[in-house]
């Protein structure tokens, strides 16, 4: 069965290789990297129920990258084999792919775009979680993304551009029941930023998404809006935007035919700051969203909040879009929360970023909390859902800290915490009341390079969970992975 998979994976890497390489040379580099990791909990299972575990690790990894006036291109991919001591049964092979190609068909106006992401994600929030392959909780899947077609640039009008892409694509999840999606994209802008003051901008656009799921029918998203924007001062610009949506929470509906508007405005304070606030109205209500972000020579801050009609899927493609990891903040809560159910919510979202940087160190912290406004109704017909859910409430931190100790050697601290409190209804409507459960994970680790292409690495974990479901949704776990890694390739290209 191991090697089975060996081989899919290797015809997956094959195939993204085949679909998506230009045919010009490439610049390519990577690694291979061997380790040994330790663990008492193999299975992150709950007290009473642990197996310590040994786990050999070999992990291959290659990047190739061409870019060119016509071509820009990069593949990165990594096949992960997982071999245990104990229990050969658990033994896996993994692939991580992605992949990227813009090619200039016509004089930088007509592009053809390809994005492909293979990953494996957690699938069940309420399940043991975990951010590496190493356990075994069977609670991981493959989640295969692509999507594919044209782009189209060019000047309009005196200032002003027009822009339209439109894309079709798949997600295609590996042994588990998840559903697959067949998804849609099209967009349609026409835009002019304001330049003097006194001067006046705009932004008519379009979008339009769509999700085919394979047995619970369809999710479609609609919006068109008009957005005008004048410069009032060299620093202050002032905007207001109307527009229709369909109501994205409606299961039967997909028409533009509920009004939305909003108005705000965006400034900068001083040579570091800038701060855009505005208020509006869409099917749902009141909604508000505000960004304020410093930027200084060694420091970093970033807060925002919005509230927007939000589905997991549709989050994880954007996140794929951005090039993110696809567990985003794991473990699983929006991005990947609920792979291929159809579950529509209102998202709340409040994020706060610091990052510091020192001589020999570097620190950063991030924060956010998040409310998925679930109307009940919505999952109580919809028999895919699976647990019936209702609000959910996520927040929590993130810390890390590197610290260049020598000149071959640096240290490394990683804090985790997530806390996530879900309301839960039976079959009938009726409530079924709440659960609550806090994530722990803290890692320490020490770097030492050996050479110009081989360093070696020391890490050691503690993951928690603490779960108001009963002693199932306990556990902890401690262990440690020692690797060595050697390089090759072009290094000058690994510093991109």
């Amino acid at each position: 069965m191991l090697f089975n998979k060996f081989g899919r994976s290797l015809g997956a890497t094959c195939l993204f290789l085949t679909i998506s390489s230009p045919t010009s040379a490439l610049e390519y580099f990577g690694d291979l990297t061997a380790g040994l990791a330790l663990t008492d909990n193999v299975e992150l299972a709950p007290s009473g129920q642990e197996q310590s575990e040994g786990i050999l690790r070999v992990a291959p990894t290659l990047t190739l990258y061409h870019e060119s006036k016509r071509i820009d291109f990069i593949f990165e991919g990594t096949l992960e084999g997982l071999f245990y001591r104990d229990d050969s049964d658990r033994n896996q092979a993994n692939t991580e792919l992605f992949s990227s190609l813009l090619v200039d068909v016509i004089d930088e106006r007509l592009g053809w775009r390809g994005l492909a992401s293979l990953a494996q994600v957690n699938i069940d929030p309420d399940g043991p979680t975990t951010n590496t392959n190493l356990f075994d909780t069977g609670n991981r899947d493959d989640a295969l993304f692509w999507e594919t077609g044209p782009e189209w640039t060019s000047p309009i009008f005196s200032q002003g551009e027009l822009m339209a892409l439109g894309y079709a694509g798949q997600v295609n999840y590996g042994d588990s029941d998840i559903q697959d999606i067949d998804t849609q994209y099209a967009e349609v802008a026409i835009t002019q930023s304001p330049g003097a003051v006194g001067s006046l901008g705009y932004e008519a656009r379009y979008i339009f998404q769509r999700f085919d799921y394979d047995e619970s029918g369809d999710l479609e998203d609609q919006s068109a809006y008009l957005r005008l924007s004048y410069q009032y001062t060299q620093s202050l610009r002032l905007f207001g935007l109307v527009g229709a949506d369909n109501d994205f929470e409606d299961q039967g509906s997909s028409a533009l035919d509920e009004f939305r508007w909003e108005t705000g405005f965006a400034t900068e304070i001083g040579s570091a700051d800038t701060f855009e606030a505005a208020i509006g109205e869409r099917f749902y209500g009141t909604t508000w969203r505000a960004a304020w972000n410093r930027i200084r020579e060694n420091q970093r801050y970033r807060i925002q909040y919005s509230e927007e009609p939000a589905n997991a899927d549709l989050l994880q493609r954007e996140a794929l879009r951005r090039g993110e990891d696809p567990d985003g903040l794991d473990p699983a809560d929006d991005e990947a929360g609920r792979p291929g159910v159809d579950d529509r919510y209102i998202r709340d979202r409040l994020d706060l970023i610091a990052e510091f940087e020192f001589a020999r160190s570097f620190l950063s912290i991030e924060g956010y909390w998040e409310k998925q406004n679930r109307e009940n109704s919505n999952l109580v017909n919809d028999e895919f859902v699976g647990s019936l859910t209702g609000d959910e409430t996520f927040w929590g931190v993130e810390s890390g800290f590197t610290w260049q100790v020598g000149d071959r050697t640096s240290a490394n601290l990683a804090f985790f915490y997530r806390n996530r409190d879900s309301d839960r209804f039976n079959p009938d409507g009726t409530s079924a009341g709440s659960t609550e459960d806090d994530l722990y994970r803290f890692s320490a680790g020490l770097d030492y390079i050996l050479g110009v292409k081989t360093s070696v690495s020391l890490t050691v974990r503690y993951d928690n969970r603490d779960g108001s479901g009963g002693d199932d949704d306990e556990y902890d776990q401690f262990g440690g992975i020692l690797e060595i890694k050697r390089s090759f390739g072009d290094l000058q290209l690994q510093q991109r």
